[in-house]
């Protein structure tokens, strides 16, 4: 585990501050000198806005600074380093003790297990700062005396972590570490330096106290906020340490500031997952359906996009018992369950039940995808697989959601991934007052040193109570309103408009309720469009502002990591000016018509979505022709067998026959109230496929209940299909298969019948984020930086843009950028311009990938594009050329060398 940038200069910032003390031998010449030599001054009568004077809190004799870093930034592996600063800096005899001090028994108890466990980054850095030589102790190994003693303090770095609480207490009597401690007489008698024995009757001389300053320790003060009160101040004082080290988020005013994070440089560091993003809901049930849905979408994408194993982790915060009709965890486990999640799934962490102990939450082997908490996790706890925080609570309930919400903020790996929602975190929540909410999550980030996060820019925000109008919400499935807003409408128009037609709203708002559950979705979807759009842009601002903040230049000069950017050529600015490239426009419903006759050029079509095309879909007419393979029962009976050889003895056993083993569980199962079991069968079914839009629930039930009657397998087996994922699967695959065969052919002949149309549409950003792991390095990229590709990719754009009729080539990037919207969205892997206006889209695959469906289905839609979009008549020429190797089995597709040829007469 190395430094990040932002770590190394931290380090350099105190190595800096101790030569100035040692320059000028007094804290408070040596901070001032500090901070000037880096061009900030100190605060004074003339000067408003410079910095403090240093505070001599524990006298003029002892250092105590601070370092301010946000939640997540990597305060104990700073500490780790930072060690190894301050040990060279003091007197050997003062540099063998630390004393480790935490705020809380969650954070002691996981820092301890950290350092001392020897393959974890933190001890693993301290045996290489300090040669091996390094123990750990709790209090209580240190009041026992085990292996702590005279000759470990000489030989190696001890560090014993022990809470406030232990020292800041006004009844000493009651704190074993102030009574007389025979294990730890030898200390004081063998070191002889009674010089710095407390002076208090209520102090025993051989008292763990009184060792602690015979040693002068080196003081690490995590959540350093946390002890800034009278009674910590003298709690310190009372170590009489050789030096004094703060780590905090949000450092209070008499602190000694030596170095200055700010959470942009965390983003920049790819330590956190940010921005936030908020979704109200209608009502606090909607908030599991939805946690649950998005976490299951970030485990798959996960599976297909992640670079490392991430098993995304929602956490429930529930309501104390003690609140009336409050959404308890027990409530919660059972609604949960009830949903179809798995028990072992599911992990409780209360004040008084801790389900999550002694569970390693990044193994592959840990099923745990829900924690129910309360605030038994507002700190200490930290799991990078956590990504959203659902707060389940009644509408009229203030919950502190600021409490846990640094919990879901550390970026797995600190790396980001490259599909940018992996690297945001989430809140689900249900209020009636909104605001006050998100001034709860803006004062959370604020607790965690977010300061960034003042004016909510790090904050993306969907409600439900606002978002467009009721009747809007319930008529999603028309597939084209979320999209009329880009296309046509300024922002906020489209309410505007709706509010005041009186007759347009009404129609909407009798539409049916089995929507509801759509709309909810469909909701989910544009929040993650929202959050993709910032994505976008947020880097740019945040590094804006950073540059314009002088006292910012100042701490964080040289350490700017520059994220990736990347812009068009000048060369090729005045050919993708002129450029709009096609894509597919469907009529607009007769009841919306009138919303964009507005004195537009292109009035009366909207953007095309995919989803409209499985309007018509009748999930209730779709085959259930499905091909199981029921599990293999292991029945058998046993028998006396006649004519059997008597000395190997007549009793013998014999596997069911699948008649006999068929009939055997059909009498098993012939109850009364089969049906009912079958209908709880198809309910377990249905909640374990997940949601399915467009389709409802109960359409899917009766579907499954339809696939029941139609199979060839029933009684036990039936239900066993509950419990079999691979079965459950190839439920849910077989009816997308069916529903995409209906969209195909519905789009097709749409598009014969004009009911959709091709447009001029997509321009190009002159600007960029560019956030792949590599770069292609070719000439004529459009852009300044172009996405490498693998193997192939890269040899075929090799090949293309050594050719002298080609102006200039583009990768499109997965998930952005252009896209064929057809019945599927496809994102081809080049764009390719020539000298002669033609553009080129080219989709590379592998010989393996020649007889999938979907390949057969990019092709189709790509010489449909090229077709239509020639027809324009718009002076380009258009061309889609699915390209592989040596094979061209799929209809239309070329080999790279009928590419080349192509292309060199384009």
């Amino acid at each position: 585990m190395e430094l990040k940038e932002y770590q190394q200069e931290v380090i350099q910032d105190l190595r800096r501050f101790i030569e100035c003390w040692e320059q000028k031998k007094d804290l408070k010449s040596a901070f001032k000198f500090f901070w000037e030599s880096q061009g900030v001054q100190m605060k004074s009568e003339n000067i408003v806005d410079g910095m403090q004077a240093y505070k001599p809190n524990l006298g003029a004799e002892i250092p105590h600074v601070c370092i301010k870093v946000p939640t997540a930034g990597g305060k104990t592996f700073l500490a780790c380093n930072a060690l190894g600063e301050i040990a060279e800096a003091l007197p050997a005899t003062q540099a063998n003790l630390v004393l480790w001090l935490v705020p809380s028994n969650t954070i002691l108890e996981q820092t301890l297990n950290n350092l001392k466990d020897p393959e974890h980054p933190y001890r693993r850095r301290l045996n290489v700062l300090f040669n091996n030589r390094v123990a750990v102790y709790s209090k209580d190994q240190v009041l026992q005396g085990a292996s702590f003693n005279v000759g470990s303090v000489r030989e190696q770095l001890n560090i014993l972590v022990m809470s406030f609480d232990s020292f800041r207490s006004r009844k000493k009597v009651d704190r074993l570490i102030y009574r007389e401690n025979g294990a730890l007489a030898p200390f004081i008698d063998v070191l002889n330096n009674t010089d710095f024995l407390l002076e208090d009757e209520k102090v025993d001389k051989y008292s763990l106290m009184n060792v602690i300053r015979s040693l002068r320790p080196i003081c690490i003060i995590d959540e350093s906020h946390r002890a800034e009160s009278d009674l910590s101040v003298e709690m310190l004082q009372n170590m009489y340490p050789s030096f004094v080290l703060d780590l905090t988020a949000t450092p209070r005013k008499n602190s000694n500031l030596i170095s200055v994070i700010s959470a942009s440089r965390l983003k920049d560091e790819q330590m956190i997952k940010l921005p936030v993003i908020v979704y109200n809901h209608n009502k606090p049930q909607d908030v599991i359906s939805s946690a649950l849905d998005m976490r299951h979408n970030l485990e798959v994408t996960a599976r297909e996009q992640a670079d490392e194993y991430i098993r995304p982790i929602v956490l429930f915060q529930a309501e104390p018992k003690t609140k009336k009709d409050s959404e308890t965890f027990q409530k919660i486990k059972a609604k949960l369950i009830a949903k179809g999640v798995p028990a072992e799934q599911i992990a409780i962490k209360t004040a008084y039940i801790n389900e999550l102990k002694s569970v390693d939450l990044m193994s592959r082997d840990c099923e745990i995808r829900y924690i129910i908490t309360v605030n038994a996790l507002k700190e200490g706890w930290d799991c990078p697989f956590a990504y959203i925080l659902a707060t389940i609570a009644s509408k009229s309930s203030k919950t502190d959601v600021e409490q846990i919400l640094g919990r879901v903020l550390r970026l797995p790996y600190t790396r980001e991934q490259k599909n940018p929602l992996l690297n945001m975190a989430y809140v689900f929540t249900s209020s009636s007052n909104f605001t006050a909410t998100l001034d709860n999550i803006v004062e959370g980030l604020n607790k965690a040193g977010f300061s960034d996060a003042k004016e909510r820019s790090e904050i993306i925000v969907l409600d439900e109570q606002e978002e467009f109008v009721e009747g809007v919400q319930r008529t999603i499935d028309d597939g084209v309103v979320r999209g009329a807003i880009s296309q046509f409408l300024d922002e906020g128009e489209l309410d505007t408009i709706l509010e005041s037609n009186a007759p347009i709203r009404a129609e909407l708002q009798t539409a049916d309720p089995a929507q509801k559950e759509k709309v909810r979705s469909a909701l989910l979807d544009k929040l993650t469009e929202k959050a993709l759009a910032v994505h976008q842009q947020d880097q740019h601002k945040r590094i804006a502002e950073r540059e314009e903040d002088p006292f910012l230049s100042k701490q964080e000069s040289g350490m700017k990591k520059m994220i990736n950017t990347t812009s068009i050529k000048e060369d090729y600015r005045s050919y993708v000016e002129g450029i709009r490239l096609p894509q597919f426009f469907q009529k607009a419903p007769k009841k919306l018509e009138q919303l964009f006759s507005r004195g537009r050029e292109e009035t009366g079509y909207l953007f095309f979505d995919k989803e409209s095309l499985k309007e018509d879909f009748k999930l209730a007419k779709a085959s259930v022709d499905i091909n199981f393979n029921p599990s293999d029962k292991e029945i058998y009976e046993i028998d006396i067998r006649e004519g059997e050889n008597s000395r190997e003895g007549n009793v013998k056993y014999s596997r069911f026959s699948p008649n006999k083993t068929s009939r055997f569980l059909d009498y098993l199962n012939a109850q009364s109230n089969r049906d009912k079991k079958l209908e709880r069968t198809a309910e377990a079914i249905v909640s374990s496929m997940g949601k399915m839009p467009p389709y409802s629930d109960q359409d899917l039930k009766k579907y499954v209940l339809r696939v029941f009657e139609a199979g060839e397998f029933k009684g036990q087996e039936i239900y066993d299909l509950a419990t079999n994922m691979q079965a459950i699967k190839i439920i849910k695959n077989h009816i997308d298969r069916c529903g995409t065969s209906f969209a195909q052919k519905e789009f097709y002949k749409r598009l014969a019948s004009r009911k959709v149309v091709i447009r001029p549409s997509y321009q190009f950003t002159l600007t960029n984020t560019y956030t792949a792991k590599g770069e292609s390095n070719l000439a004529k990229g459009l852009y300044t930086k172009e996405e490498d590709g693998n193997k192939f990719e890269n040899e075929v754009i090799d090949r293309v843009a050594a050719l002298d009729n080609v102006v200039f080539w583009h990768r499109i990037p997965s998930r952005k950028g252009f896209f064929i919207n057809g019945p599927i969205n496809h994102y081809p892997d080049f764009l390719i311009y020539t000298k002669n206006k033609g553009i080129v889209l080219v989709e590379t695959k592998g010989e393996h990938l020649s007889a999938t469906e979907d390949t057969k289905e990019k092709a189709r839609l790509g010489g449909q594009w090229a077709s239509y979009a020639n027809a324009l008549g718009d002076g380009f020429q258009y061309n889609y050329c699915m390209v592989f190797r040596e094979n061209t089995a799929v209809k239309g597709s070329y080999t790279v060398r009928e590419l080349i040829e192509l292309l060199a007469e384009i």
